[in-house]
């Protein structure tokens, strides 16, 4: 479905609208439908592009100062126009990703292209673009918070997974949003942790209608798996350069009894810099399951098998799968003794390049103003207003700030 033209050139468009940095998506609809824009014109766009250390779109913003573009910049301003009017309408709160491809469709001139063509092409193709539209309908209604980035995130995966050979030996990532409607064998669901899986807004939030959003996202991971499911929880990790601690998520406690095997895993390593907090695993599955023993992994957990009765507890009652001491059944092996070999360490840096009042970049939450700085025994303890993040306190040597 991916694969067919009008949909990469209606999610081309999609993602130039996004965030404007895709140069192959901008190369693909810059003349779809024509507006006289040739391979020499984006020739010219591309060397100046490439000279000023910018993208494709923003060089077509900067078109006038293209040399040798003469009536080809109008044209450009034109279509950078059109882009700049759906940048506008996908920001407003009232924005529908329907609404943004119906006028892509009509305004553009793509519709009309497509009628062109005949009416049996034009009509086949406008029905998978109609399918499209039906795919981004059922996001926004099954997102919490739904946004244009992550609508082409989820488009993504989806068409990996169709590309993807299911002969070669690999493992598929993906949100749990994107695997409604999909089965696999053995799935893994991992940072099943209060405050990661239900999110700390979900747990202190007044509406409780958001916990139980996320409690029916999880059921969605849970009956992903065929055969069998594994799910981890981290007694500790690192966030943003902070060290976090957490107890399993509650929606493990709430999965009835006699579906489960828990295993509760020692430490790797103590001490600073070391893996401190190991991880629990569960698995649990409506027909059979399985504790995953993989030698390959950093830890054994003693290949448990089990038979779950057909009764037992619904997913939402409560209980304590910690409560009573784990035990494997006769005849499995014993677990082996975690082992990641070297310990993390961290290398604190003399002295850092950038101070308070400085505008620094990180890789994920972009840029902001650096507040304060504290020169701590171990590493430099630097807090940072990010434009879009908010506020955020990380050690210097995981955060890796650039000074802008």
């Amino acid at each position: 479905f991916y694969q067919r033209k009008e949909i990469k050139d209606i999610l081309a468009y999609l993602r130039t609208i996004a965030n404007g940095v895709d140069d192959l998506s901008v190369l693909r609809i810059i003349n779809v439908p024509k507006r006289g824009i040739g391979a020499t014109t984006m020739g010219k766009v591309t060397i100046f592009a490439s000279e000023h250390g910018m993208s494709l779109y923003d060089a077509l913003k900067a078109a006038r100062q293209v040399p040798g573009l003469g009536k080809a910049a109008a044209k450009i301003e034109a279509f950078v126009g059109q882009i700049e009017s759906f940048k506008v309408r996908a920001n407003s709160e009232d924005f529908t990703i329907q609404d943004l491809i119906e006028g892509i469709l009509d305004e553009t001139g793509y519709r009309q292209e497509l009628e062109a063509e005949g009416e049996i092409e034009s009509q086949t193709r406008l029905e998978n673009i109609e399918e499209l539209v039906n795919k981004a309908v059922s996001y926004e209604q099954d997102s919490e918070h739904p946004s244009l980035d992550e609508f082409l995130e989820q488009v993504a995966l989806v068409a990996d997974i169709d590309n993807m050979d299911e002969s070669e030996n690999r493992a598929t990532l993906m949100t749990l949003h994107s695997a409604k409607g999909l089965e696999f064998p053995k799935v893994y669901l991992v940072g099943m942790e209060d405050g990661l899986f239900p999110s700390m807004m979900s747990i202190t939030a007044d509406d409780k209608s958001e916990i139980e959003e996320e409690r029916r996202l999880c059921y969605v991971g849970i009956t992903r798996a065929r055969e069998e499911l594994v799910m981890t929880s981290a007694r500790q990790r690192m966030v943003n350069g902070e060290t976090r601690y957490s107890k399993p998520s509650q929606f493990v406690e709430e999965l009835p009894a006699s579906a489960v095997e828990f295993d509760r895993l020692e430490p790797a390593l103590s001490g600073y810099g070391g893996f401190g907090g190991g991880g629990g695993s569960a698995g649990a599955s409506g027909r059979k399951t399985d504790a995953y023993a993989d030698d390959s992994l950093p830890w054994n957990p003693g290949g448990m098998k089990a038979q779950p009765k057909a009764e037992g507890r619904g997913f939402g009652s409560s209980h304590n799968p910690y409560a009573s001491r784990n035990t494997a059944p006769a005849g499995s092996a014993p677990a082996s003794k975690p082992a990641f070999g070297k310990a993390f360490t961290v290398q604190k840096q003399s002295s850092l390049d950038y101070g308070p009042g400085d505008r620094v970049s990180h890789i994920k939450f972009g840029q902001g103003t650096v507040k304060s700085v504290e020169d701590g025994a171990k590493d430099y303890e630097v807090t940072v207003e990010f434009d879009k993040a908010g506020q955020k306190k990380m050690f210097a040597s995981f955060a890796k700030l650039k000074k802008i």
